[in-house]
């Protein structure tokens, strides 16, 4: 950022054209920097996308908090578009599974683990091993298993608990912030490469790569634009 204050331009190469991609290389080239953005598949979103259909699969958590800095990000360019959280009729659908039967209700061991909403998780311990040493293995095993949704991760339970805790807390958060884009993320990606493409964004292939770049701020190269727009698709 000194160097866009003193007037020159830093090259910035950001690898990856997914949701984190997508925004680092918007900042960047709003700042006044001269970015370029690698992507190896032929569409940008990375797990921000999902299937087309008849049946929708998505790669990654397609939900945005109201309280998290992706929101505020996207808000302060007006990206979002329409959203909502979660209608109350789709909160009456809800089930848990355990014992091998669905369940209206969270496994009971759970409950004290909600209950200690304001403990601080530290970052040097993995998230099964906070929990069963404060509730035991019971408790362990429910919140591990049920964050496995929520954090698209096959075994949550050995992240740091500092990450898995919070998103436990916003999942069963008296208000939820959890938002879902109308439309999917799709939609939400491809708004996010449509401002990019104002910034002057274009690109080309290059070595099984597409990439976006940007001789001043996103600035147009002769013969590139009709690739960018075919792979912000």
């Amino acid at each position: 950022m000194q160097r866009i204050r003193n007037g020159a331009s830093p090259r910035v190469t950001v690898v990856g054209g997914g949701f984190a991609g997508l925004v680092a290389a918007v900042t960047c080239a709003e700042a006044g920097a001269r970015v370029r953005l690698l992507e190896a598949h032929r569409t940008l979103g990375g797990r921000a996308r999902a299937t087309t259909g008849p049946y929708v699969a998505h790669d990654g958590p397609h939900v945005l908090y109201r309280d998290g800095p992706w929101w505020r990000w996207l808000a302060d360019r007006d990206l979002i578009g329409a959203a909502g959280g979660v209608p109350a009729a789709g909160l009456a659908g809800f089930r848990f599974r355990r014992g091998g039967r669905l369940r209206r209700t969270p496994p009971a061991a759970l409950l004290p683990v909600l209950a200690a909403r304001r403990r601080r998780a530290p970052v040097d311990a993995d998230f099964r091993t906070w929990i069963r040493d404060r509730h035991g293995d019971p408790a362990a095993d429910a919140a591990a298993n049920l964050m496995g949704v929520a954090t698209f991760d096959a075994d949550p339970g050995r992240l740091s608990a500092a990450f898995v805790w919070p998103r436990l807390l916003r999942v069963f958060a008296p208000n939820p912030p959890a938002q879902y884009v109308t439309g999917g993320w799709n939609g939400l990606v491809d708004r996010l490469a449509a401002h990019a493409r104002t910034l002057g964004g274009t690109g080309r292939p290059s070595t099984g790569a597409t990439a976006c770049t940007s001789p001043g701020t996103w600035s147009p190269r002769p013969g590139c634009s009709a690739r960018c727009r075919s792979t912000a698709r």
